[in-house]
């Protein structure tokens, strides 16, 4: 995943793009990365199985433009997997072809006065590696060992869930002062256990944090 400073770089370097154009009366450029990891779980007692199927990750980032010209026209464009000079070109280009006259639009936002982010990211989960995710979803599945062994139930078991860790950064400036960032994580786990037996129950567990 991409740090933060150095979306924030690419940010300010992409408005300055846009600006320079003679056509641009106003711009606003957004940069983001994200990244998201899965752990799928699958246990059965009686088929043999690692509990753990491969782990899967996507990751991407690119950047984006919006565009009031000087005819009064506005336009809109992206790029993705690129933060260089020839990405710059191509969103440019896009907003450029894109371009339309809405009289309903006059401005790109101003600044908030006062407004304040807050800190929504763990250190944890965007430095984090896979071996140290395959290792929380492994610990998920000794969970459910350890509650099944201490209620004494000794049958045949299925457990099933997953585990994913998302982390997102983004920053956003503007010909109107705007200059901001920010940087995301979350993490959802589930767990489903049913039990083969007498008792013929299952039981679901879930858990979310943003941070």
């Amino acid at each position: 995943m991409i740090a933060l400073a150095k979306l924030k770089s690419a940010s300010r370097e992409l408005l300055e793009y846009c600006t320079r154009q003679n056509e641009v009366k106003e711009a606003e450029s957004y940069v983001s990365s994200n990244r998201h990891n899965v752990y799928r779980i699958g246990y059965h007692s009686l088929i043999p199985s690692n509990g753990l199927e491969e782990p899967k990750s996507e990751e991407g980032f690119g950047l984006s433009v919006r565009i009031l010209f000087k005819d009064g026209k506005q336009g809109f464009g992206a790029a993705d997997s690129g933060l260089g000079k020839d990405s710059f070109r191509q969103a440019y280009d896009k907003a450029a072809e894109s371009a339309v006259l809405d009289t309903d639009f006059h401005s790109l936002p101003e600044p908030m006065k006062g407004g304040k982010g807050g800190n929504f990211s763990d250190l944890k989960i965007i430095k984090g590696s896979e071996e140290q995710g395959i290792r929380k979803a492994y610990d998920m599945i000794e969970g459910a060992f350890t509650t099944l062994k201490e209620s004494g139930f000794s049958g045949g078991i299925n457990i099933t869930g997953e585990l994913d860790l998302i982390a997102s950064a983004f920053s956003i400036a503007s010909s109107k002062g705007v200059f901001a960032g920010e940087q995301n994580t979350k993490a959802f786990a589930s767990l489903t256990t049913s039990l083969e037996g007498k008792e013929n129950a299952t039981g679901t567990s879930f858990g979310s944090k943003a941070r």
